[in-house]
């Protein structure tokens, strides 16, 4: 809801202000006490007002405005159309704020050129070592996982020698194992061939012994 409209009453010169007076006298009693009589109510028994109540006193404050100015003589006046003259101070001020408005772009200009030199510059410089700094690292890194997979193709080829090797001494104590064993075998076999052959020898001797007896028996016996 708009409130009321600012207007201008325009009185004629010759107009008197004591009918003004009186009219107003005879107008204002009764807006105060129908104003006296609305407050009184909304005192005893206290509600906000609807919109079509603050329509009718729009209506009735426009209407009491309307009949005052009719007296009088005058014309009421839209106060938004009417340009008030401006005063030396306000001519000096505008003048002021113009001459500031063109000195701010050149201000705005240096200070942005202050920015450059005191905030962008020492970031670039910033951005620029870490640049470099970045590119060794990632030289660096790059070496370093060339040594990584030197390093882990090494580890595959000594696990692979580890297991060579493993199997090595596998076939080692195995062969050793199987060498023995034979040795043993063949020595045994040679101990018992040297007992049956002493054995034999034992034998033959007692053999040929028998057979010179035998013999020198038998030449004896002849003679």
């Amino acid at each position: 809801m708009e409130g009321p409209s600012e207007v201008l009453i325009e009185v004629p010169a010759d107009a008197s202000a004591e009918p003004l007076k009186e009219e107003m006298e005879i107008v204002r009693p009764n807006s105060l006490s129908s104003e006296r009589t609305r407050s009184a109510g909304s005192e005893e028994t206290p509600h906000p007002k609807t919109s079509e109540e603050l329509v009718k006193e729009l209506t009735l404050s426009d209407k009491v405005l309307a009949q005052v100015v009719a007296q009088v003589g005058g014309t009421v006046v839209d106060a938004t159309n009417i340009a008030l003259p401006s005063s030396p101070a306000e001519e000096v001020r505008s003048a002021e704020e113009t001459k500031t408005l063109e000195e701010e772009p050149k201000e705005l200009i240096v200070s942005f050129l202050d920015f450059l030199q005191d905030s962008v510059v020492p970031v670039l410089k910033y951005l620029d070592g870490k640049r470099e700094k970045y590119d060794v690292s990632k030289e660096a890194r790059f070496y370093v996982q060339m040594l990584q997979e030197q390093l882990g193709k090494a580890d595959m080829r000594l696990q692979e020698s580890q297991r060579r090797m493993k199997k090595a001494e596998e076939a080692y104590r195995q062969l050793r194992d199987e060498t023995t064993d034979e040795l043993k075998l063949r020595l045994e076999k040679c101990l018992n061939g040297f007992a049956m052959w002493r054995l034999q020898m034992v034998k033959w001797l007692k053999l040929d012994s028998l057979e010179r007896r035998l013999m020198s028996t038998k030449t004896s016996g002849s003679a």
